[in-house]
This record gives structure tokens, C-alpha cells and sequence, in this order.
């Protein structure tokens, strides 16, 4: 369905400085963060399909995006690794200055390249119900 599927960016956006890229093949992500040359802060989204797939444009790609969402599953995939503060360590070696890490209903946990480099314990973001 999506193998011919080519991106096209309407001009009146080009000038976008926020972009995020959903979920979808890393090498069309990246055609559409290179043709937006003014985007300052680029968001990212990807899956195991395409960590045990397309690892190498994964890689390439993830060199673009300064925010990377994925879950905990698929970080300690993605850096084949088990250990989830580790495995954070080195999907941010791999470009993105910071990861959502995202628990489900559980809330999200928030790293950090510089966070890390210092030895920082990472910033957790729980869901939390509110009684009214």
C-alpha cells in the first residue's frame, strides 16, 4: 500500500519550523525532514517493523530528529540492549539530543543526552488521575 507512496509538502508549509514524523518507512521520514530546510525542532516516531527491517536507514534518519517517542520495548530493541537507562544511553548516542520513553498507562519517562552525560537520573512523567 505504502511502497510508492511519496510525500508531498504543500510550499505554504515548507517554512514550518516545528515537524513532527509519524511512524512510517525511516528513508521517507527523511525526505521530508531534508526538504524542510527550516525546521528547527524535529520529532520522531518508529517501531519494531522498521528497527528490525530497515536498520539502516533507521540509523540515518534518526540522525535528523532532536526528539525521539517510542516505547520501552522498542528502545531497549532499537539499542540492543535490556537494561532501559543503558539502552536510552545509547539510542541518544545515535542522534536525538533527547527520548520519550513511553510505559503505556503507566506515563512516559523523559531522557536526556547532556541529562545522561552528567549521570542525571532520567525525568519520569506519570499519569496520574486528579480527584475532583
Amino acid at each position: 500500500m505504502f511502497e510508492k507512496f511519496q510525500p508531498r509538502i504543500p510550499k505554504e508549509y515548507l517554512d514550518t519550523q516545528i515537524l513532527f514524523l509519524a511512524n512510517i518507512h525511516p528513508s521517507l521520514q527523511a525526505a521530508v525532514r531534508l526538504e524542510m530546510d527550516g525546521v528547527r525542532l524535529t520529532g520522531g516516531d518508529t517501531m519494531n517493523f522498521w528497527i528490525k527491517g530497515t536498520p539502516k536507514e533507521l540509523a540515518e534518519t534518526l540522525k535528523l530528529v532532536n526528539v525521539l517517542l517510542i516505547n520501552d520495548t522498542e528502545t531497549k530493541m532499537l539499542a540492543g540492549e535490556t537494561n532501559l537507562p543503558r539502552a536510552a544511553r545509547k539510542v541518544l548516542a545515535m542522534g536525538p539530543s533527547a527520548l520519550v520513553v513511553k510505559h503505556g498507562e503507566y506515563g512516559r519517562q523523559f531522557f536526556s543526552a547532556r541529562e545522561l552525560r552528567i549521570g542525571s537520573h532520567p525525568f519520569a512523567l506519570l499519569r496520574c488521575r486528579l480527584k475532583k
